[in-house]
Parts: structure tokens; sequence; C-alpha cells
């Protein structure tokens, strides 16, 4: 009878170790996505994500009445991330990320002005661009 109390008195302190490993294990893997979401907001607060190219660094932005005598190429509907895992990334990154697209497109279109033409829209933006003497 002794060594049958003994065995289940070992299986006891074995559970208890084990429960007490298991519920490191679960604070540990409960912390992955807090500190998954905080390094998004991390990097998404640090500059941006879009290098402008060597055609689109020729480009100005310009109002509408600054394009008025030069020629319509076309235009550059660019999108981009609004949010990184649920976090916001504000709006003036967002615009600049939208910019530097619509003048890396426009650079290869031969262009040198861009203008917007629609507000932002889910992460979207269409700028229209042209060639100005």
């Amino acid at each position: 009878m002794t060594g049958i109390i003994q065995r289940q008195d070992f299986t006891a302190s074995n559970n208890a170790g084990m429960v007490s490993g298991h519920s490191l294990y679960l604070e540990i893997s409960m912390l992955k996505p807090v500190l998954l979401v905080g390094l998004c907001a991390a990097f998404s607060a640090c500059g941006t994500w879009v290098n402008v190219t060597s055609a689109g660094m020729l480009v100005e932005v310009a109002t509408p009445e600054q394009v008025s005598a030069c020629t319509r190429l076309g235009s550059s509907t660019t999108n981009a991330l609004s949010e990184i895992a649920f976090v916001d990334r504000g709006t003036r990154k967002l615009q600049q990320e939208l910019v530097d697209l619509a003048r890396n497109e426009a650079g290869d279109m031969g262009g040198n002005r861009i203008v917007v033409e629609t507000p932002i829209n889910n992460g979207r933006q269409t700028f229209g661009v042209y060639r100005c003497p």
C-alpha cells in the first residue's frame, strides 16, 4: 500500500511541474501577438516604405492651374497599406507614400508633374500625370 501512495505522490508532483511549465508556455505564447503588434507599430512609425526612383525625383506635385499649359500623359492610381496589423499608419505617411509612388510612375511615363485627382479611399489615390515645358 505504501508503494502505491508513493507512486501517486510522484505522479502528482510531476503534474504540478507540468502545469507550471505549461502555464509559462501559455504566458509566452500570449505575449507573441502583443509583441508583433508593438513591432509593427514601431516600424510603421518610422519613415515611409517607398523609395523615390531617379526618374521620380524629376517629378513635382502641382495644382491643376500649374499644369494648364502642359500635356496630359494619363493617370496613375497608386495604393498603399493604410494600416498594418490593425494599427492605423496615419494620413500624412500614407499620403507621402502615395505621392512617392505616383512620382515614380509618372517618371516612368515621361511625366514631370503630377496632380492629385481623387482623395485617398481605402489606401488608393489617383493622380494626373503631365509633361510640362
